[in-house]
């Protein structure tokens, strides 16, 4: 019997966005209504000026944003959208004996979340990477690596638990002294039917001819990866680049042809086709979801570069996803029931 009121607070708008993050995010949002979370999208915001009246929350918010900028050089640009969001967001969690549950991964997540935790909320964090980890030039608004490192820690540390998205992570937050669960990515529902439909065509194809580079080029490691790949690559078989931003990736190697981003018909077509997908990677945190997507597709894959995570990638099926719902869905019932 649910006692506890769990909310949850997730990154991106996945009805408007398909890369990894936004999957991850319908991921969560599909697993916790199971247990009555209401979400909210902390991105998608609108400004109302209600949310601006002078409250002692705005304006400890307003301090708290002040104090970054100044102490912590963190970001004008993100001190402003911080408070902004911030102003949005808690008209919308007035109830302190909730339990929330909180994706970190992008802008203003940590921040934002560290604010909640000195406010008195009770938080389950759910890092989409562990962001000091990330070879990116971005530093989420932070000036430096050693304040980025600060604040994160911090919220992992002073959350009730952290979700982690691979034994990686978990290994990492374990090590940092964190209290932590595993809750692997898996593909939400509309993800499956794709999959599914991918699977259902290609075993109709008789000829699969198509080596593919298949990926979005929305942040630096990735986009790096794909660089040198290309930079780099001396074979003699034609590869065909795929994904929304890689048409702004430059090659003058004849035995690569980058065609940018496609529709989903036309991406349903390139997989049905393809022999291999290679995927380019930089050592980073986190859980390449193409990856898990490819296995279940039957789709052979070649990781280039070093990737820890494909070890568990190879040996993760739906069995051990249960196994990760199970756990997660015992530890939520106990901290429901203290």
């Amino acid at each position: 019997m649910i006692k506890k009121n769990f909310k949850h607070i997730y990154l991106f708008n996945f009805q408007e966005e398909s890369h990894g993050g936004a999957k991850r995010s319908e991921q969560l949002t599909e697993y916790f209504l199971k247990f009555n979370a209401s979400s909210i999208c902390l991105k998608n915001f609108k400004l109302n000026l209600i949310h601006f009246l002078p409250s002692i929350k705005n304006l400890f918010l307003f301090m708290w944003s002040l104090y970054l900028l100044i102490f912590h050089q963190y970001s004008l640009k993100n001190s402003i959208k911080l408070y902004l969001a911030g102003a949005n967001l808690l008209p919308r969690i007035k109830d302190h004996d909730a339990l929330y549950l909180f994706e970190i991964g992008s802008d203003i997540s940590i921040t934002m979340c560290r604010f909640l935790q000195i406010n008195g909320y009770k938080i389950i964090t759910l890092p989409h990477n562990i962001e000091f980890l990330v070879s990116d030039k971005n530093l989420l608004g932070f000036k430096s690596m050693r304040s980025l490192f600060h604040f994160e820690r911090l919220v992992y540390k002073n959350s009730v638990c952290v979700f982690a998205i691979s034994s990686f992570d978990e290994y990492i937050l374990n090590c940092l002294g964190c209290k932590t669960k595993l809750l692997r990515f898996y593909p939400p529902k509309t993800s499956l039917d794709f999959i599914n439909k991918v699977k259902n065509i290609r075993a109709k194809v008789l000829k699969k001819e198509k080596n593919l580079m298949l990926g979005t080029i929305r942040n630096e490691p990735t986009k790096i990866a794909f660089q040198n790949f290309i930079k780099n690559y001396k074979g003699q078989d034609l590869i065909e680049i795929i994904g929304f931003g890689t048409e702004n990736l430059d090659s003058k190697n004849k035995k690569i042809e980058i065609i940018g981003g496609v529709s989903d018909k036309e991406l349903i077509r390139y997989l049905s086709e393809a022999k291999k997908v290679i995927i380019p990677v930089q050592p980073t945190s986190g859980l390449l979801t193409r990856m898990i997507e490819l296995k279940l597709m039957d789709i052979e894959f070649e990781i280039i570069g070093k990737y820890l995570q494909s070890r568990e990638i190879n040996d993760f099926d739906e069995l051990e996803y249960q196994n990760d719902l199970n756990n997660i869905q015992e530890y939520l019932y106990l901290v429901n029931n203290d």
